[in-house]
């Protein structure tokens, strides 16, 4: 993590926790109005109102209900987790880094790998994101480079392929429907894009200028996720705008956070060369990929901009919006949070993080607090060096 600003090269790399978008809803196929955006139902997350948003410490809002260490072995290895869906009970993960796509039992114990990475009809170069339909139980990948979406079950039998006509970065689905976020070099200019299971377009969204730079934007560019209702909750870079996009591919703003000079300008979202040289100074607060929605509960996990003599440039908090009463709570800043990566998926009303099992065994060593409430826990422990690489994930659930 980067702690001085003269880093910039490596802030892209910690900044690529995220930001977020705002949506322009358009159709590939069909003549919508861009500007038609529905307005209603619009929840305010606003920083400065002291009636409806306090910080508090962590382990104030926050209370750690599982720890679930995920095996590693010479077969199956995975250094960290980008990205994890509950699948029938099972954990879905990806590592990007590694193009390791794995399934682990719900006591983390390795069952398989998803896809192959090669060249073959059946295998992926590498994998950029993924998608599990729980109705018919089959996983949807895509990698970089390629124009295709391929299909598996969890078991890793491949189901079928079909192509796409653009490169996307990032997937959900909507029903059955791929729901993709498409890289900054594609025909229509814009960000979002809807296809059916033969890769039509249905619909596109967010336009953007043709001359937009697009520097890191397949790692910093928000997160595609389920909406508690069903849809999708999507947000386009720069934006501190989250929309909801429903079953009948209808987009409508859900959340917005707001403060006085904190987040970047909405008009100017699209300006990411300047957006980058704020980010680098730490004067910027901005919403991260990292959001999920529950059943009664918006998380997010929000980095705040420099204050006092802190010295990070990046100061990541996890929060939650609370649905019926319409406020929300944000963890204070902690040193600890620069590791906690998440949140990243929701099961019922928590969520689960991701932090490397040396980084774990560090806060048992140097924290009380976490000394403490890993006390319930006595399973984490160190047997060798190699443990180190552990990946853990952390179930957390709202006080």
């Amino acid at each position: 993590m980067i702690r001085d600003i003269k880093f910039f090269p490596a802030l892209c790399c910690s900044i690529l926790v995220g930001c977020s978008l705002i949506l322009s809803y358009c159709s590939a196929k069909k003549n919508d109005n861009d500007s038609g955006l529905e307005k209603e139902s619009l929840r305010i997350i606003s920083i400065d109102d002291t009636n409806t948003f306090s910080e508090r410490g962590f382990f104030e809002i926050f209370q750690l209900l599982e720890v679930e260490e995920l095996e590693n072995n010479s077969d199956f290895f995975l250094a960290e987790v980008n990205k994890l869906i509950v699948a029938s009970g099972d954990f879905i993960t990806l590592d990007n880094n590694l193009d390791a796509l794995l399934r682990f039992n719900s006591r983390g114990e390795i069952l398989n790998r998803i896809c192959k990475i090669g060249d073959g009809p059946t295998e992926m170069p590498g994998i950029s994101d993924f998608a599990y339909d729980s109705d018919k139980d089959e996983v949807y990948v895509i990698g970089p480079g390629i124009m295709q979406v391929k299909i598996f079950k969890p078991d890793g039998t491949f189901v079928r392929n079909f192509k796409m006509e653009s490169q996307a970065d990032h997937l959900t689905l909507l029903g059955d429907k791929p729901v993709l976020t498409l890289t900054y070099f594609n025909p229509y200019y814009r960000y979002l894009s809807v296809l059916d299971q033969s890769g039509d377009t249905l619909k596109t969204a967010f336009p953007f200028p043709k001359e937009t730079f697009p520097i890191g934007l397949q790692n910093i560019s928000g997160n595609l996720t389920r909406a508690n209702t069903g849809g999708v909750l999507v947000n386009e870079p720069a934006s501190s705008t989250v929309y909801n996009l429903d079953n009948e591919m209808n987009l409508k703003p859900k959340y917005k956070f707001v403060a006085s000079d904190d987040f970047w300008p909405e008009e100017d979202r699209h300006e990411l060369n300047a957006y980058f040289e704020k980010l680098a100074t730490g004067n910027l607060t901005f919403l991260s990929k990292y959001y999920e929605e529950s059943e009664s509960y918006f998380f997010f996990n929000l980095n705040a901009k420099k204050t006092g003599a802190r010295r990070y440039v990046i100061d990541p908090r996890i929060g939650y919006y609370n649905i019926e009463k319409g406020k929300s709570y944000l963890s204070e800043s902690e040193k600890f949070l620069l590791d906690l990566k998440g949140p990243l998926a929701v099961d019922g009303n928590s969520f689960y993080t991701y932090i490397s099992k040396m980084k774990l065994t560090e806060l048992m060593g140097i924290d009380e607090k976490w000394k403490e409430i890993m006390t319930d826990f006595p399973e984490i422990e160190i047997l060798e060096k190699a443990d180190y690489d552990t990946p853990v994930l952390l179930k957390f659930g709202v006080k």
